[in-house]
């Protein structure tokens, strides 16, 4: 009997690992695996399993018209060589150009992962076309799964989904793995006290003002240190203050790019995460199974995997002065700060593990294998 065959389009390889493990178990399943990237892959990925098929089509993040019109040619001729049951798609480009591959080539199960919506909280021209785009990827699906609940109620909010899109668990595409981010047992406040933040150093996540909220921490709290685990963004780098205090200031400490960042979080009081917009972030997930409490605005997809003033503090979005009250609150209370992290840790364990959360999605694609039907 042949294999039903999925394909699975990102447009970036360094989009694999937010997968989870989910992959490997899909192989384990019978499904026959492809991955579509938008990019040649120049390192290895241990989330690809060894019985997946990877293609490369080449397409850019950013608009270009000509550009995406010859790997849209490009996707449809794949598609129609491979001949799959399945068309899954996730991250912006890829979705677009997969999934409209898979609507003109009449795959019976198109299926649009939303991760995030980028036009979130963008009333510019570019935030408008950028809502257009999506509306045409949804029209091109069949089943749209949202990573979080207020990911979901937003693309009903702005018109890009009719109805609202399911979401599996309690959301993430891939969970957190409670093995790797644990709380050290013999953990005590950090000395000198240290907030952190971990991701990409970028205006859209907010650095700006997590600098500054650090520079007014220090005010009342003598020796706060920062730690940075992520590099800056060279497409979107902090403002030119911002990026000066980065480099000169003594009491931050900046990782550049690591493959592992569970060790860093150990060494956090708490995770400041100004962002304003996200899926769900898993960083704020994996923060929680560390036992690290979390100071985020509310915006989506934060909301969902933070509760407030039970495992971290939720305050509105741009409010900075308000994070930075919040930190001060949990630093100069140890009792606070310790019951914070532990009623994180049993969150993200009782809703965001690895392994249920890959159960969930594995689970729903079987059943989603259609009767021998193909292109």
């Amino acid at each position: 009997m042949t294999k039903p065959i999925a394909v699975f389009c990102v447009t970036t390889p360094m989009s694999i690992p937010l997968f989870g493990n989910r992959f490997h178990l899909l192989v384990e399943a019978g499904i026959d695996v492809h991955i579509v990237v938008g990019e040649t892959v120049t390192e290895s990925i241990p989330e690809l399993p060894i019985k997946a098929t990877l293609h490369v089509v080449p397409m850019t993040r950013s608009i270009n018209p000509l550009g995406d019109l010859t790997a849209l040619a490009k996707m449809i001729k794949l598609q129609r060589s491979l001949r799959p049951r399945l068309i899954a798609a996730a991250t912006p480009k890829a979705s677009l150009i997969g999934l409209l591959a898979a609507r003109l080539n009449r795959v019976p199960v198109r299926v649009w992962e939303v991760w995030g919506a980028k036009w979130d909280r963008d009333d510019s021209r570019k935030g408008a076309l950028l809502r257009r785009i999506d509306r045409i990827v949804a029209h091109s699906a069949t089943e749209i799964i949202a990573v979080s609940p207020s990911l979901a109620e937003l693309l009903v909010l702005e018109g890009i989904t009719a109805c609202t899109p399911q979401v599996l668990g309690a959301g993430s595409s891939k969970g957190v793995d409670t093995d790797r981010f644990r709380p050290d047992p013999s953990r005590q406040p950090c000395t000198p006290p240290t907030i952190g933040f971990v991701g990409r150093i970028s205006k859209d996540k907010g650095i700006d003002d997590v600098v500054g909220v650090a520079q007014q921490l220090r005010a009342s709290i003598p020796g706060l240190t920062l730690l940075l685990v992520g590099s800056v963004d060279p497409t979107d780098p902090p403002s030119p203050t911002t990026l000066e205090v980065i480099n000169n200031a003594a009491w931050i400490e900046v990782t550049g790019w690591v493959s592992d960042t569970a060790p860093f979080f150990r060494k956090m009081d708490v995770l400041i995460f100004p962002s304003r917009r996200e899926g769900l972030p898993n960083v704020l997930i994996e923060a929680a199974a560390s036992g690290v409490p979390v100071v985020a605005y509310a915006a989506t997809g934060s909301i969902d995997a933070v509760r407030d003033e039970a495992t971290g503090f939720l305050v509105d979005v741009g409010d900075a002065q308000a994070i930075a009250s919040k930190a001060e609150e949990l630093l100069l209370d140890g009792n606070h700060l310790s019951a914070l992290g532990k009623a994180a840790v049993r969150h993200a364990s009782e809703h965001f593990r690895a392994e249920l959360i890959n159960e969930l999605w594995v689970d729903h694609y079987v059943e989603m294998q259609l009767p021998d039907t193909t292109l």
